[in-house]
């Protein structure tokens, strides 16, 4: 089988939505990647060794992957995904859509609930909300309301994070309960496994869309762009913002919202 060599970089969650690309090529052209990683232009939040490692049992594991490798200048790259940054798609369609057209400037377009990679599920959460929730954008009485109608939803509720200080940040922490992962895998395996996630644009909303995991987005005040179309590429997607935009015909979310603010 042919391959192809794709240069991957920080950060974690741009990581997880360039890898759209060596599933289109598996998926559409018969075609492998020699997937490398850099640290260029963006730092990732661990080092890049740690985050070569940790990533490694998940990149060897897709049916796409040919070879992993941190990139040390001393191969040709035929498609290298940092050109986002620079080639003016950012911010003008969906996020996975961004790098997708990177590799491809003629747009193709991908099957409706198309995933970039497979993993395991972890069934103990199989009835859980999982929440995960960056503090960098406001939590406004129409975020917490939305946050709400979600919460009385489900019984078992859990806040999942690396960093213990992201739970302490989160408003309604009292109302869920904190598990800590100890690495990629297990966040994966969670995120997979869930019932629903509810998140905001930080790195598990990325790796729950490269899984197709179920999950409700908090766009943001300047990430509609970039999230808040997912629905129609996806069929178990919710997204709204600060602003009281919604998906059409919210499942969780409440469209009545203005006679209910707390």
């Amino acid at each position: 089988m042919k391959t192809i060599n794709i240069l991957v970089g920080p950060k974690l969650g741009d990581l997880f939505h360039m890898l759209i690309v060596p599933k289109y090529y598996y998926h559409f052209l018969n075609v492998k990647t020699n997937l490398y990683i850099i640290e260029k232009y963006d730092k990732f939040t661990t080092s890049l060794n740690d985050t070569y490692e940790q990533l490694k049992p998940i990149i060897k594991a897709q049916e796409w992957c040919n070879s992993f490798r941190i990139y040390k200048y001393d191969t040709h790259i035929d498609v290298d995904l940092n050109a986002f940054r620079w080639n003016g798609l950012w911010a003008t369609r969906p996020f996975w859509a961004v790098f997708l057209h990177t590799a491809f400037p003629n747009q193709p377009i991908v099957p409706k609930n198309f995933a970039s990679i497979k993993w395991s599920k972890n069934t103990e959460y199989s009835n859980t909300l999982v929440v995960s929730r960056r503090d960098i954008f406001p939590f406004n009485d129409f975020v917490k309301q939305q946050y709400l109608s979600v919460f009385e939803r489900f019984e078992n509720k859990i806040f999942l994070a690396f960093d213990p200080a992201q739970y302490e940040a989160f408003p309604l922490k009292d109302q869920v309960d904190l598990v800590v992962v100890k690495n990629l895998s297990e966040q994966l395996e969670i995120l997979n496994g869930s019932k629903m996630n509810l998140l905001n644009c930080s790195g598990p909303l990325c790796m729950a869309s490269a899984l197709n995991a179920p999950r409700i987005i908090e766009t943001g005040e300047w990430m509609v762009p970039v999230y808040g179309y997912d629905f129609l590429s996806y069929d178990n997607v919710e997204t709204f913002d600060c602003h009281q935009v919604f998906s059409p015909n919210p499942e969780y979310l409440k469209s009545d919202i203005l006679s209910q603010i707390v």
